[in-house]
């Protein structure tokens, strides 16, 4: 439920009613937003998740990059939903140390975690919408699941949000800038 949530927030807070077609990326790293990728052949990637159920949680092994997948919401085996950031993302639950570079993460573009807005704006063009974030409560809970603010000092999570996407597409990219560099990306499909 939780999930559908944020794909929802995500979607609905950038959508600009179907006036011009998806522009953003279509592939972060093995995920891609143009064709299904199984839940398993991530794992087998990354290693097996710390937990049965998502979101499931992956931290590189000097722990200054970090991954949460979710599946789709019509299929548990298919992943819907991946958030790649440089700082923890999944709150209270446990996280899955990884072998995999999730550093060298990047979209087919080239962009990925410390590319520039003006990468992104060249690799994507003019975004969907371009917001202040970081300052609400709802803006932690968008991108650090299990977010609790009565219990954890909040990383900085970034100034600044673009969204690609539309009303008529399942596919969303959000990137998060710190300090005018990507800090996170969203790349979402969900049926």
């Amino acid at each position: 439920m939780l999930r559908l949530a944020l794909f929802a927030a995500l979607l609905l807070s950038g959508s600009n009613g179907g006036e011009h077609p998806y522009t953003g990326p279509n592939c972060l790293g093995p995920y891609c937003v143009d064709r299904v990728v199984l839940l398993r052949s991530l794992f087998e990637r990354l290693g097996q998740p710390a937990t049965k159920s998502e979101p499931f949680c992956y931290q590189s092994q000097d722990g200054r990059t970090f991954l949460m997948v979710v599946n789709r919401a019509d299929s548990s085996r298919i992943t819907g939903e991946v958030l790649l950031s440089d700082f923890p993302n999944c709150a209270n639950t446990p996280k899955q140390v990884t072998t995999d570079n999730l550093q060298a993460w990047r979209t087919k573009e080239g962009i990925g975690l410390g590319s520039t807005e003006e990468d992104v704006l060249k690799a994507y063009g003019k975004p969907n919408s371009n917001l202040k974030f970081g300052t609400k409560l709802h803006d932690y809970m968008l991108v650090i699941r299990g977010y609790r603010p009565w219990h954890e000092k909040p990383p900085q999570i970034g100034d600044t949000r673009f969204i690609y996407n539309t009303s008529e597409d399942l596919r969303a990219a959000n990137f998060g800038f710190r300090g005018r560099r990507v800090c996170w990306i969203v790349l979402a499909y969900n049926e």
